[in-house]
């Protein structure tokens, strides 16, 4: 329910209808705990694309309480609630934009 209610406050805000779960892999898709809202489908996001992305992110920090947010990727950060805004590691290594989160804004939810 949670994460419904933060891609309907997302749809709402203009942030358009996002990816979310995926039957395997770490972290929090295949619990439906988490979302991906692409900002660019070739390569990372540059221009208007990145500057949407930004937006969406501050967006989702500014409502992370209301809404049940355990923590935001964007653009080789992550935002978690007891340290901010701080580096991102790609887990899966190499320079793929979707692991470094360049082309999509993550957001997982409590």
């Amino acid at each position: 329910p949670r994460t419904a209610h933060v891609i309907d406050q997302a749809r709402a805000a203009g942030y358009g209808k996002p990816g979310c779960y995926r039957p395997s892999g770490p972290g929090e898709h295949p619990k439906g705990r988490a979302c991906d809202w692409m900002m660019t489908s070739d390569g990372a996001a540059t221009g208007e694309q990145k500057a949407r992305g930004d937006q969406f992110a501050t967006w989702a920090v500014a409502n992370a309480d209301r809404l049940g947010i355990m923590y935001v990727i964007w653009y080789r950060q992550i935002w978690t609630p007891s340290q901010g805004w701080h580096a991102y590691t790609n887990p899966w290594g190499g320079d793929d934009p979707s692991g470094w989160h360049t082309n999509h804004v993550h957001i997982s939810v409590y």
